[in-house]
């Protein structure tokens, strides 16, 4: 699994916005539609999930993004945007 610990819980759509959702599950397709969409912004979300789709795509593993103080409730499914395969 790749962790990548940023400032947030979890990867949202509509970031800083009235419309703002959040995501905790998302396959690859899912991810890069979001990201071709422009739901992920430049110097922040983006290359994460870019990093996270490149891993994902060329592993058998999934990705975790997370914040560093909830990290240990994401390793437990509480919390976190966990993407996978399909």
């Amino acid at each position: 699994m790749l962790i990548i610990l940023t400032a947030v819980e979890t990867v949202k759509t509509g970031f800083g916005t009235d419309k703002e959702k959040e995501i905790r599950n998302m396959n690859i397709k899912e991810a890069t539609e979001l990201m071709n969409s422009h739901e992920f912004k430049e110097g922040s979300m983006l290359p994460k999930i870019e990093a996270c789709i490149e891993y994902v795509k060329n592993s058998n593993g999934k990705a975790l993004i997370t914040s560093l103080q909830k990290a240990k409730e994401a390793l437990n499914g509480k919390t976190g945007t966990i993407i996978t395969k399909e």
